[in-house]
């Protein structure tokens, strides 16, 4: 099984989670037996993320960036998911979790609705 890894590393902020995310999260996970997929730094962009996103094999998504109630940013607060403009496939059958102000209100409320499991 895959993570798709989605971490912004442009500020302060977002350096340390990523570090963080980087130095304990990710080893701990593949120590689990799970392949982490990383969109990371200049990565994270939905250029990069969206056919990641997209694969059948892809189950859990996270990350860390700035965010607001309907939009779940990577770096340089580029749009990754935005209420609207994206594809349910990029959601179905996968749980999504990211380190991100304000985005569980309408954005993760807009993916359960369009087919993300939690």
């Amino acid at each position: 099984m895959k993570i798709l890894a989605i971490d912004s590393s442009y500020d302060e902020i977002t350096q340390a989670s990523y570090v963080y995310r980087n130095r304990h999260v990710y080893p701990y996970l593949e120590s689990k037996g799970f392949e982490v997929v990383r969109c990371q730094g200049k990565s994270a962009r939905r250029v990069y993320v969206q056919p990641e996103a997209c694969r059948d094999d892809i189950v859990y998504m996270t990350g860390v960036g700035h965010g607001v109630y309907t939009t779940y940013m990577g770096e340089y607060c580029n749009p990754i998911f935005d209420i609207g403009k994206y594809q349910a496939k990029e959601l179905n059958n996968k749980v999504a979790h990211f380190f991100s102000c304000q985005t569980a209100a309408e954005l993760g409320t807009d993916f359960v609705n369009n087919g993300c499991l939690a």
